[in-house]
């Protein structure tokens, strides 16, 4: 499922109900090379909106602070309509996320703003390589540059085509994003997906337009998560005709392994597709090609769901049973599996690559009773 249409099913409420009457023009983005910003590192926030709402409502108690918030939120957003509303007046009055302050602070330099990567939806978090001395204190050392992914509702797109609820957007991408890395990155963080350095919050100005209501002035909360710096390029950058079926298979194997890995530690990335898969080489030969996972905000963080997870098994489920009759659609649209292939290429493909991969369980009793259903299909 493409992420636009899953972000959609899991706030449930990705269009406002009301047709706006006045224009709405989106500020123009406040953010730019030579900026500087003042991080204070937080604790983020549990996701609250869409499929995780009745998690995060079982787990809180009635008196706590954050489930209040929730609630009074809820309650406002139905009781007071948009029609006729500025979204800029809205989003800026909306009462912003409560979180827990933690000691780390520190101020970083942007050096170049990250382009392309949020076309699909018409805009959404924005992406800036940063440096600076306040990294020291970020990450504790770990990392001279880092990429800072913002969730500004100023950013968002304010209609898709109806009139979209902005704050919700970054709220839910925000705290989705944050739980997501948490929970991958004592595993795989810096292997699949980027090291994780953890969330922040910063201030801003609030935007001010012209011939519209007035916003109200000084000062906006702004989410932010710092991760690592990936060098390279996201595979919708590059063309796949470029490549042979060797080395784009080689490519997609990392991927398919990687995918499976996210999943084996309780997060569903729901989106296999070549602009959230960052290659750090074009030269897909070179045994230093890493692949990395972007854009978790998708994602289903399952601990965080309602209802009783299972336990987690010893090994990863091998990629054969996960990916057996699927081939990746926005993959295989865009040529990085092959048009011409078909399921059982495919699954020929994913036995010969992985069945003799001993990081994936291929002798338990689950898995030899699906490979004696399965696997004689292809003998």
């Amino acid at each position: 499922m493409k992420a636009n249409l899953l972000r959609r099913a899991l706030l449930n409420n990705g269009h406002l109900p009301h047709l706006l009457t006045m224009p709405q023009i989106r500020p123009p983005t406040p953010y730019f090379p030579e900026q500087q910003l003042n991080l204070h590192r937080i604790e983020p926030p549990r996701p609250l909106h869409g499929v995780y709402l009745d998690g995060l409502l079982s787990h809180l108690k009635e008196a706590d602070p954050y489930r209040k918030f929730v609630e009074e939120n809820r309650r406002r957003r139905a009781s007071v309509p948009l029609e006729g509303k500025n979204l800029l007046d809205y989003a800026l009055t909306t009462p912003a996320l409560p979180y827990t302050r933690r000691k780390e602070e520190g101020k970083v330099d942007v050096i170049r703003k990250l382009t392309g990567h949020d076309t699909a939806r018409g805009g959404g978090p924005k992406l800036l390589v940063c440096k600076g001395n306040g990294l020291q204190s970020i990450t504790g050392g770990q990392a001279d540059t880092v990429l800072l992914k913002i969730y500004d509702p100023m950013c968002y797109p304010f209609t898709d085509p109806r009139p979209r609820d902005i704050v919700v957007d970054a709220e839910n991408d925000f705290t989705v994003e944050a739980a997501a890395y948490a929970y991958l990155d004592p595993h795989i963080g810096g292997k699949f997906i980027p090291k994780y350095y953890g969330s922040f919050v910063f201030s801003m100005p609030n935007p001010q337009q012209q011939g519209l209501p007035s916003q109200p002035a000084g000062l906006r909360q702004v989410f932010a998560v710092a991760i690592e710096f990936v060098e390279g390029d996201p595979l919708s950058h590059l063309k796949s005709a470029d490549y042979s079926e060797a080395q784009r298979m080689r490519v997609m194997g990392k991927a398919v392994k990687g995918y499976t890995m996210i999943r084996h530690h309780q997060v569903r990335h729901n989106d296999l597709a070549p602009r959230n898969i960052m290659t750090s080489t074009k030269d897909f030969n070179s045994e230093k090609l890493r692949i990395s996972f972007l854009d978790l905000d998708a994602a289903e963080v399952l601990p965080l769901l309602k209802g009783t997870l299972p336990p987690k098994p010893p090994k990863p489920e091998s990629p054969i049973k996960l990916f057996w009759d699927d081939i990746p659609s926005e993959m295989q649209e865009t040529g990085w599996v092959s048009r011409e292939w078909t399921e059982e290429k495919w699954n020929a493909w994913l036995v010969r690559t992985f069945l003799g991969d001993k990081e994936f369980d291929h002798e338990s009793s689950e898995w030899k009773g699906w490979a004696r259903e399965n696997l004689r299909q292809l003998h």
